[in-house]
C-alpha cells in the first residue's frame, strides 16, 4: 500500500533536532488531534495513570512533579473526550565540561489501551511523542534535548520510530548489610543534615560543588541544596533520609548521602551522594551497611550508571550483586555538543535522577 506524503515525510535538521511534518496539526483522518494539558486536565491524567499502570497518581505527586511550572503535559483525547494518551516532562538542568542547560525529562508516558493503533507510528504514542519532541523539545524552546528512563517497551518502540537513542545502561545493585564491606572506614560517621538550617543549606551547595567541579567531564543532572531540598524533603510520600558523612579529625563533612528508608524488614535504597575529595566514595558504602545493619535492614540497593561507583573501592564491587535495570535515553544525537557516542560511560546517574524511585 502507498502512503500519502504527509504519513512517511521525516527529516532530521543538521543540530540533530528531529523534524516532522506530521505534527498534530494535519493528522491522518480519523485520528484525534493532539492537545495541550493543564492543570485542569490534571484530574484525567490520575485517572488514566491508574488505567494503564494500576497505580494511584495522588494530587499531591502530580503538583510535586509538575506544579510551579516544573513539568508540562500534552495529551490525546478521543471522540468522547475522554483522555487516551499523556506525555509528560519535567524541566531538569544538566551540566558537563562548565556547561549547563536546561532539558526536559519525560515521565508518565502513557497510553491506554483501549485506543487503536497504539504501536502504530501515526498512532497516539508515535503522533504524541513527535508532536511532543517538536513543540517543547529544541533550540527554539530553549531545552536542547529530552532525556528519561523508559520502559524497555517503549524505548524499543521510540527506537523504532526514531524519536529515542539508548544513551546509558543504568544497573540494579544490592549489597548485604552482613556483608563485610562495612567493617572498611570505620571510622566514619553520620549525622542527619537539618533542612531548616541555612548553615547546612550552604554547606550543602558548597559540597555540591565540589562533586560537580570532581565530575566535570561527566554529563550529569545538576543536583543542588535546592534540587536535593525538593527531590528528598518535600516528597510527598517517600521518607529519605539525609546525613553528612564525617571523619573524626574533620570538622567538615567529606560527603552527603540520601538513602530512601522503607519498612525494617525491606532493603533501604541509596538514591543520590555527594563528595568533597575522591577518596570520600570509599567512606559511603561502609557507613551506611553499619547503619543498616544495627537498624536490622537486610540490605542496601542502588540504580545507578558505572560511572558513578567507578571510583568506589575494589572490595565495595567485589560483593556486590548487579543486574541491569534500564536505559536512560535522549531525543537527539547530539547532546551539549558532543554525539551521543561520546558520553558512553561518561554519564553520572542514580536512581535519584528518576521521577518513579
Amino acid at each position: 500500500m502507498r502512503l500519502r506524503r504527509w504519513e512517511w515525510a521525516h527529516e532530521r535538521s543538521t543540530e540533530g533536532r528531529p523534524v516532522s511534518r506530521a505534527a498534530s496539526a494535519r493528522v491522518k483522518p480519523g485520528q484525534w488531534p493532539v492537545l495541550d494539558l493543564t492543570e485542569a486536565d490534571w484530574p484525567d491524567i490520575r485517572q488514566l495513570f491508574a488505567e494503564v499502570f494500576g497505580t494511584t497518581l495522588t494530587p499531591a505527586m502530580q503538583a510535586w512533579k509538575y506544579g510551579g511550572g516544573r513539568g508540562v503535559g500534552m495529551g490525546v483525547r478521543d471522540g468522547t473526550g475522554t483522555l487516551v494518551a499523556h506525555y509528560g516532562g519535567g524541566y531538569r538542568p544538566l551540566a558537563a565540561n562548565g556547561v549547563v542547560c536546561t532539558a526536559i525529562q519525560m515521565q508518565d508516558v502513557m497510553v491506554s489501551p483501549t485506543a487503536r493503533d497504539v504501536l502504530a507510528r501515526f498512532g497516539p504514542f508515535g503522533r504524541l511523542t513527535r508532536a511532543f519532541i517538536q513543540n517543547r523539545v529544541g533550540a527554539q524552546q530553549g531545552v536542547p534535548f529530552g532525556f528519561g528512563f523508559p520502559s524497555g517497551r517503549h524505548l524499543k518502540l521510540g527506537n523504532r520510530l526514531d524519536m529515542y537513542r539508548a544513551l546509558e545502561p543504568v544497573w540494579a545493585f544490592r549489597w548485604s548489610a552482613a556483608d563485610p564491606v562495612q567493617a572498611l572506614a570505620a571510622e566514619a560517621r553520620l549525622q542527619p543534615l537539618d533542612w531548616g538550617s541555612a548553615t547546612d543549606l550552604a554547606a550543602l551547595d558548597a559540597l555540591a560543588s565540589s562533586h560537580a567541579t570532581l565530575q566535570a567531564d561527566m554529563l550529569m543532572p545538576v543536583r543542588d541544596a535546592a534540587w536535593w531540598r525538593h527531590r528528598y524533603a518535600n516528597h510527598p510520600h517517600h521518607v529519605h533520609a539525609v546525613c553528612w558523612v564525617y571523619l573524626p579529625d574533620s570538622p567538615d563533612p567529606v560527603a552527603a548521602v540520601v538513602v530512601r528508608q522503607f519498612d525494617p524488614d525491606q532493603d533501604w535504597e541509596l538514591m543520590d551522594w555527594l563528595v568533597a575529595k575522591p577518596t570520600a566514595h570509599g567512606l559511603l558504602l561502609p557507613a551506611l551497611l553499619r547503619w543498616a545493619a544495627q537498624e536490622g535492614v537486610p540490605g542496601l540497593a542502588l540504580w545507578a550508571s558505572h560511572a558513578t561507583v567507578a571510583q568506589w573501592p575494589d572490595a565495595a564491587l567485589a560483593a556486590v550483586h548487579k543486574s541491569h535495570a534500564c536505559e536512560m535515553a535522549v531525543t537527539h544525537d547530539v547532546v551539549l555538543s558532543q554525539s551521543v557516542a561520546h558520553w558512553a560511560g561518561r554519564v553520572w546517574v542514580t536512581g535519584g535522577d528518576t521521577d518513579f524511585r
